[in-house]
C-alpha cells in the first residue's frame, strides 16, 4: 500500500580499533540476529559514521528502480 511518505536513505560506515571499515555490524548471508548483535557488542571500540541523504519521494516509484537508485546514492556517500 502506498502512503505517499518519502524514503529516507541513510549511509552507515562502521569502524573499530583495528579496521577503517569494520565487518562487526555486517548482517548478511547466513548470519542470524543473535550472531550479528554479539559481533556488535564485542567489537573493540566500534564507531559509526551516519550520513543522512536527501529524502526521496516514492509515491509512484517502481520499488526496484527506487531501491537501485538509493543503493547507488548510498554507495557514493560511502566512497
Amino acid at each position: 500500500m502506498a502512503t505517499g511518505a518519502p524514503v529516507q536513505p541513510v549511509a552507515l560506515r562502521f569502524s573499530d580499533r583495528r579496521e577503517a571499515v569494520s565487518q562487526a555490524a555486517a548482517y548478511v548471508g547466513d548470519t542470524h540476529l543473535l550472531r550479528s548483535l554479539w559481533s556488535v557488542v564485542t567489537a573493540a571500540e566500534l564507531r559509526v559514521r551516519v550520513a543522512w541523504l536527501p529524502a526521496v519521494e516514492a509515491l509512484h516509484a517502481d520499488r526496484r528502480a527506487l531501491a537501485e537508485r538509493l543503493r547507488e546514492q548510498i554507495l557514493q556517500a560511502l566512497a
